[in-house]
């Protein structure tokens, strides 16, 4: 939560509703929550139907006065092994916030520069390694929409290749490609191949002659387009073309455009598809970065860890836009998502523990827009901004340890925040605005479940805090008094008239099971200093980032077991907007942790004094 506080974001969080008169520790750039809404418009008016290039984010968030975001630790590779760390600043088993981001460059993915090896092949054995970890659902209508030909394919074996190579070794095995240079046949790379697309080229697919590509090598797109050409197919109607990389497989797409990809009821012909396999450990990490998926069925990430996916315009998806499935350690930032969209944005599923989803942009679309599920534990939704969703925000369900912080959520026809059948959630330092239905909702809990909803502002939505069966709910340093009338709603609402005395949340609550009881003597531990009349925790110990769990009696205390997390060196914590707490599941082992405001004041302030080494 430290990392967040250092945002110029939550400065604008704040003063976006005004709440109250600046505070002076303020500083940057403001706007009100009126002149927001009026900037998204102004956006979408000037952009609407140009999808021709993918949007600059940084620029555009900017541009709606939301700063330029700090920067957030990510895995980076092991310049030994060029394979994902697995220890050490950047390994998947140390990720901290508070680090600078780990963006590589493209890179030769280290495949031999020898000759290169091609011919033809039969793509059903390719598709048979695809079926055995995902299934042989459309499998058959892949192989239908070849009609007379087969299922012959060009194959690359080894080397390296460029878009003239293919279309050279395309016509030397007796299917040439159309005069623009569209593919006419589908392409195929085994491990120790790599293709590189460079700058201007584009590689068009042929609908109606079944092309596609499917890849166990390397995919090096640097400013390339990919597209699908011509119309239905004629032995195939569903048909369409698509990208996947499977099996030990790698990606990285810089700066490219990819248009009308994907099919089907699986994700693995969805458009662009990485389908790794467990079994197979992958020679890179998947990097997409700054491209636009124009008209893309889904961008789906399976089975990679560590995946970046940054800086990318996801436009007029149609199914949900990006699926990040069995890839722990994923992060999505910066990206935006705008258009028709039928479904969730992003759906977390599979077990992508730890995935951070950061600093982007999701204007309209269907349903929530987030979505963390399938015992995705501990993934972290930071300093995105929600806007006009026809549906939720951010939903957790069926997971643990998750964290909601620092996030816009404005307009949205449903709820802001939704946990559903999840522990140890984290929901704080939200901006929660204008939302349909309630600003956070709590529901069919576990009867052991708990939830802490902590220092966010709740303005104008149809209730402030709703609950029905919401297990264990921690109330600390919300913001209601825009909320008024309805602030609370379900299972608590006869609790309101209790909440109307302490609007600014200067108390601490815990409701279980529709009561409420106060806590007002919490016993911080670790060296931690507890400012009873704010009710909040005030880290002042040395420069340490600790862990803390919340226990069943309301104390605090260090937890006890030797798995137990600390940052070092990561940041110094003052009064006055750098306190410290993490909600600790003390039955589940749930993490959450961050530096906390004053949302009461209507105010976040920062005091930042991170040693060298540690980015902004």
């Amino acid at each position: 939560m430290a990392s967040l506080l250092r945002l110029p974001l939550l400065r604008f969080c704040v003063v976006a509703v005004a709440l109250l008169a600046p505070v002076a520790a303020l500083s940057g750039p403001t706007l009100d929550a009126k002149e927001l809404r009026a900037a998204v418009r102004a956006f979408e008016a000037r952009t609407a139907g140009q999808v021709l290039r993918p949007v600059d984010v940084a620029a555009l968030r900017a541009d709606l006065g939301l700063g330029t975001a700090g920067r957030v630790a990510a895995p980076s590779d092991d310049a030994a092994t060029g394979k994902p760390a697995l220890s050490g600043a950047g390994g998947l088993f140390a990720l901290q916030t508070g680090q600078a981001i780990q963006t590589p460059n493209v890179r030769s993915s280290g495949q031999r520069e020898g000759p290169v090896d091609a011919g033809t092949t039969n793509f059903r054995l390719m598709m048979a390694s695809l079926a055995q970890s995902y299934s042989g659902i459309n499998t058959l209508s892949v192989i239908t929409a070849q009609g007379a030909r087969g299922s012959t394919a060009l194959s690359i074996r080894s080397g390296t290749v460029t878009l003239a190579d293919v279309r050279s070794l395309f016509a030397a095995n007796g299917m040439p490609p159309r005069a623009d240079g569209t593919f006419t046949a589908p392409l195929v790379l085994w491990p120790d191949a790599t293709l590189r697309l460079s700058p201007g080229e584009r590689m068009g697919l042929a609908r109606d002659q079944g092309a596609f590509v499917l890849s166990m090598g390397h995919l090096e797109i640097n400013g390339a387009l990919i597209e699908v050409v011509g119309g239905e197919n004629p032995h195939e109607p569903v048909f369409m073309p698509f990208v996947t990389v499977l099996g030990s497989g790698s990606i990285q797409m810089v700066g490219s455009t990819l248009r009308g990809l994907g099919f089907g009821r699986t994700a693995k012909f969805a458009g662009l598809t990485v389908a790794g396999n467990p079994l197979m450990q992958a020679k890179r990490r998947v990097i997409l970065r700054g491209n636009l998926f124009d008209d893309i069925k889904i961008v789906t990430i399976a089975g990679a860890p560590a995946a970046e996916i940054s800086g990318n315009t996801f436009s007029n998806a149609r199914n949900n836009a990006l699926n990040v499935m069995n890839a722990p350690y994923a992060v999505v930032r910066g990206n935006l998502f705008r258009g028709t969209a039928p479904t969730n944005a992003i759906r977390v599923d599979l077990g992508s523990d730890h995935a951070l989803i950061a600093q982007n942009v999701f204007l309209g679309g269907e349903r929530v827009a987030v979505l963390i599920n399938g015992n995705s534990n501990s993934v972290a939704v930071r300093d995105n901004l929600i806007w006009r969703r026809d549906g939720a925000g951010i939903k957790f369900l069926n997971t643990r340890c998750g964290l909601a912080e620092g996030n816009i959520l404005v307009d949205n026809r449903q709820k802001g925040i939704e946990v559903r059948k999840s522990d140890g959630v984290v929901v704080q330092q939200n901006l929660i605005t204008g939302n349909r239905s309630a600003g956070v909702w709590v529901s069919a809990q576990a009867e052991d479940a708990r939830t802490a909803v902590r220092d966010n502002i709740f303005e104008a939505n149809g209730a402030g805090l709703s609950a029905a069966t919401g297990a264990e709910i921690w109330i600390s340093g919300n913001n209601f008094s825009r909320q008024l009338p309805k602030l609370l709603d379900g299972d608590i609402a006869r609790l309101s008239t209790r909440l109307v005395r302490d609007l600014r949340g200067e108390g601490s609550w815990r409701l279980n099971r529709g009561k409420a009881h106060a806590q007002e003597m919490l016993t911080p531990c670790a060296g931690a200093k507890h400012d009873a009349a704010r009710g909040g925790f005030w880290g002042s110990w040395g420069g340490v980032a600790a862990s803390w769990r919340i226990c069943g009696d309301g104390e605090i205390a260090d937890y006890p077991y030797p798995h137990l997390t600390v940052q070092r060196g990561a940041a110094h914590f003052g009064h006055g907007g750098a306190g410290l707490e993490v909600f600790q599941n003390a039955a589940h082992g749930c993490l959450a942790s961050g530096a906390r405001g004053d949302a009461r004041r209507g105010s976040y302030q920062q005091r930042r004094h991170a040693p060298a080494g540690v980015g902004g």
